[in-house]
């Protein structure tokens, strides 16, 4: 699977060894130069190569909070333009409640108002299976304001078959990101 971005709270550097050609974007670089928008990994709570950017205490965290529309933005923009899948957080988490709030409200509504969003995904584990359970398709999540938010959920015991459907017919399948990345930053800069 070859992701646009990578999207995570985690401290460790697993991420980089996975995606080995993605750029790491900790912390509050996020907000900080022009970002490329493809082959990044973005560490929102910080990583364990900089000790100065961990969202470790709850200060770490109220701090994170007022700042983080920047991104719900990014989120939203990528929302728009690729499926969002969220991997290894609760529904309950109330940083994930607290983006998908931005996204509510940054959403045009053209349906009911409970419609699906079709682009965001919820992907959960879920052990033992038994055959027969019917996993539920859709997940309604509590956000801010007293309101919810309807998204696609995908319950499994097995995640491969998860990745590989998200990775099939991708457009940058066999391009490097790096390379891609760097393309991109030059017709930036071009443009500039």
């Amino acid at each position: 699977m070859n992701p646009h971005a990578v999207i995570t709270t985690n401290y460790d550097r697993f991420l980089e060894l996975v995606f080995p050609e993605y750029q790491p974007v900790i912390g509050q670089q996020i907000i900080q130069g022009v970002q490329i928008l493809i082959g990044e990994v973005f560490k929102i709570h910080g990583c364990v190569s900089d000790y100065n950017s961990l969202i470790f205490t709850q200060q770490d965290y109220d701090e994170f909070l007022r700042k983080k529309k920047y991104l719900s933005a990014k989120l939203l923009t990528y929302f728009t333009e690729h499926p969002l899948l969220f991997v290894g957080y609760s529904a309950t988490d109330p940083n994930i409640q607290t983006v998908l709030s931005d996204i509510d409200e940054c959403l045009p509504r053209v349906g009911p108002a409970d419609a699906t969003i079709p682009n965001i995904y919820f992907l959960e584990w879920r052990q033992n299976m038994p055959a027969d359970y019917v996993p539920a398709r859709e997940k309604l999540i509590a956000i801010e304001g007293g309101r919810s938010i309807r998204i696609k959920a995908i319950e499994t015991d097995d995640f491969r078959w998860v990745f590989e459907a998200f990775g099939a017919h991708q457009p940058i399948n066999g391009v490097s990101p790096r390379v891609l990345r760097a393309l991109l930053h030059r017709s930036y800069d071009l443009e500039r």
